[in-house]
């Protein structure tokens, strides 16, 4: 029996058929298609770590750690990391099984994918993907909007002058106390902030809805079932500045220069 014979015989005892065209397509470029969404799932990744990183109260971090390295390590987003590092190994073993894939040594292919996450990562984040993801993050889920950003659990800590949220009302008691109804997702209940002529505020004001930092004290009065807090100083929620010269612990700012808009 020659070759030829042979081979016919194989198609038509074990029932070959022609594979269509459609799935060797797939296994040249599907893969490689693959391989560009996870390099853009891992670039959102670095984006939002990017951003939260830039954006990490460094103006006060004093306040909230006892040193930078403290501050960075309670404060890193680990569930975003986690999320690029699965993304980072699925791509490497998404490219390692295209057609050319098993020519490159794995520490080109790693490197090469990390450095292809990364740099398009910061472009996402130049272009202000980063913050977007963020925003839509809180916006959706705010009560676990902390697990992607742990600033949040940061600056929620009344019982140690430090607290955040967004302005639902601001309420004017008399011609030199205010005060303003904040919301914070992590913590029980509208916070009141005692706003008097001592208290620092941002140049621009404050707006209801704006998202701000307060830094201050913790009032408890047992006389009444609102959560009070008096604000020596208030900065907005995503600007980095703080007026130099001003020490949180003396408890003396300096006389209010700009009135509540």
């Amino acid at each position: 029996m020659d070759i030829k014979q042979k081979i016919l015989d194989t198609i038509k005892n074990e029932h070959i058929t022609p594979i269509p065209a459609w799935k060797f397509f797939m296994g040249t470029y599907g893969l490689w298609m693959l391989s560009g969404v996870l390099l853009i799932l891992g670039s959102f990744g670095v984006a939002s770590i990017v951003f939260l990183f830039t954006k990490n109260d460094w103006d006060i971090y004093t306040e909230l750690s006892e040193s930078k390295f403290t501050h960075i390590v309670s404060t890193l987003p680990y569930l975003w990391l986690a999320i690029f590092v699965i993304m980072l190994i699925l791509l490497y073993v998404d490219i390692r099984h295209t057609k050319r894939g098993y020519s490159y040594t794995s520490l080109h292919l790693f490197f090469a994918a990390l450095g292809a996450s990364i740099l398009l990562g910061f472009g996402l984040h130049v272009i202000g993907v980063g913050q977007k993801i963020d925003t839509i993050i809180t916006k959706t889920d705010p009560h676990y909007a902390h697990m992607f950003n742990p600033r949040l659990r940061a600056l929620s800590q009344p019982e140690k002058g430090i607290l955040m949220g967004k302005v639902t009302n601001i309420e004017t008691i008399s011609s030199t106390t205010t005060r303003m109804y904040v919301e914070n997702p992590l913590l029980e209940g509208t916070w009141v902030v005692i706003v008097q002529p001592t208290t620092i505020l941002p140049p621009s004001g404050i707006q209801i809805q704006d998202r701000i930092r307060v830094l201050g004290e913790e009032i408890k009065d047992v006389d009444t079932a609102e959560h009070q807090f008096f604000a020596h100083i208030i900065l907005p929620f995503d600007t980095l500045g703080i007026e130099p010269g001003w020490k949180r612990r003396n408890m003396q700012p300096p006389p209010l220069q700009r009135p509540i808009r």
